[in-house]
């Protein structure tokens, strides 16, 4: 029988893995889809990027569930950091993407 420190540190241990989870699933197709399509294509498309969850031809891995936090929202500093990122400040880049990783999604 595990005692409720234990419990508690299961439960920690879970959160955490979700959130480094959900935070990777959100972050990585945007680096992916930026460096092969580039930045205009980045911004043309990420209005339309929340319609792709649910789609069951190439659907989405989404682990937390869409009531908590929806898939694809076109959060402002997503395309901030990218827009840094084409300027090649790359300070400014990791501060846009790191806030809207700590608001946005955890």
């Amino acid at each position: 029988m595990l005692s409720l420190a234990q419990k508690q540190l299961i439960f920690v241990h879970d959160m955490l893995a979700l959130g480094n989870t959900t935070l990777f699933l959100d972050v990585y197709p945007l680096h992916t889809f930026y460096a092969e399509r580039g930045s205009h294509a980045l911004e043309a498309c990420l209005p339309s990027r929340k319609s792709i969850y649910g789609n069951t031809q190439h659907p989405v891995l989404w682990l937390i569930r869409e009531q908590k936090l929806q898939f694809g929202i076109n959060h402002g500093e997503i395309l901030q950091a990218f827009e840094a990122i084409e300027a090649g400040d790359t300070e400014k880049s990791v501060e846009c993407l790191a806030w809207h990783e700590q608001k946005n999604i955890l």
